[in-house]
């Protein structure tokens, strides 16, 4: 069996901020993996802001792109990972 996917996340925004860099390496095989890789990194706040009170992150309001493709709900954070694949997380933007 092979290991997991190397994979790069850039984060912006509030997630940045919190996390206090913008870019992470870390190994996952698919998107959610990398995305509870994250929360185990940077903790509850992190947590908190990318994910609800059931453990979910609406693809909606948050930006999730995988290369350049834009992830959705439907097949969003089951997406298997390659080695060198780019994940962003762009957080919800308000105002106006």
């Amino acid at each position: 069996m092979a290991g997991m996917a190397q994979v790069i996340v850039r984060l912006y925004s509030a997630l940045r901020a919190i996390a206090g860099e913008n870019e992470t390496h870390l190994e996952a095989d698919d998107v959610r993996q990398a995305l509870d890789a994250l929360v185990r990194k940077y903790g509850e706040e992190f947590k908190d802001s990318l994910f609800d009170a059931h453990n979910q992150i609406d693809l909606k309001f948050y930006r999730i792109f995988l290369n350049k493709d834009a992830l959705t709900p439907e097949d969003g954070l089951r997406k298997t990972l390659h080695d060198g694949d780019l994940i962003q997380i762009f957080p919800p933007v308000v105002g106006g």
